[in-house]
């Protein structure tokens, strides 16, 4: 956020510092010739479309890309729903990091999205047991794993993921997190800006799938 501002009065500035001199100097011109301008006049106005185009290209970057933000009772989880459904059905491969897919219901749109990518074979998903809705999705050729790293231990981890275009170029992460407030937060990763998140995010992954086949269970002790 602090960074986007910085650029932002920095691009401001380099907009119109150009303007007042170049006003100044044809206030008085009573119509449009190129007579009138010096050679530096033009770096000036290219400067400036070029500034222009930079600001608005960073705003729109910055609108789309910026933290959603949602509340944890039922209107915020059928916000977070939507929103991820829109995510998901506007791209190839998904690979999603969740605890129980709570966030999916029968009835619901996402269900109907990640079925069909489970017929695709564009779905993987990482859970920490088996649901009847991850053996629906399963059943249609959805890869499902479980993950659990201990016997006597419970793993619970705090952030959940979805990777948008699993490993296909363009791909893009939505991790899910509790901020202070108790807000529900979903940070969107592009991976030319932050490549080594995804790959981190690949690595996290990679060891899951090599759980065993059979319980789904390494025993660390």
């Amino acid at each position: 956020m602090k960074e986007f501002f910085g650029r932002l009065i920095s691009t401001l500035g380099v907009i119109i510092a150009p303007i007042p001199p170049l006003a100044d100097r044809y206030k008085g011109m009573e119509s449009f010739s190129l007579d009138f301008f010096r050679w530096y006049d033009f770096i000036f106005i290219f400067a400036l479309i070029a500034s222009t185009a930079w600001l608005v290209f960073d705003i729109r970057h910055f609108i789309l890309n910026k933290d959603k933000i949602f509340s944890y009772d039922e209107k915020g989880k059928k916000k977070i729903a939507k929103y991820l459904n829109k995510k998901i059905s506007n791209s190839q491969k998904v690979a999603i990091f969740s605890r129980d897919l709570t966030w999916v219901s029968e009835d619901s749109e996402q269900y109907k999205t990640l079925s069909e990518k489970s017929k695709r074979s564009e779905l993987t998903l990482f859970l920490e047991k088996d649901t009847d809705i991850s053996r629906y999705f399963a059943s249609f050729g959805a890869e499902v794993k479980k993950y659990s790293f201990t016997k006597s231990k419970e793993f619970n981890p705090k952030i959940r993921f979805t990777i948008l275009n699993y490993g296909l170029s363009g791909k893009q992460a939505l991790i899910g997190f509790k901020d202070e407030q108790g807000k529900h937060i979903i940070r969107s990763i592009n991976f030319k800006e932050h490549p080594e998140i995804l790959d981190l995010i690949d690595d996290y992954i990679s060891f899951l799938s090599f759980l065993p086949k059979d319980n789904q269970c390494i025993n660390l002790y």
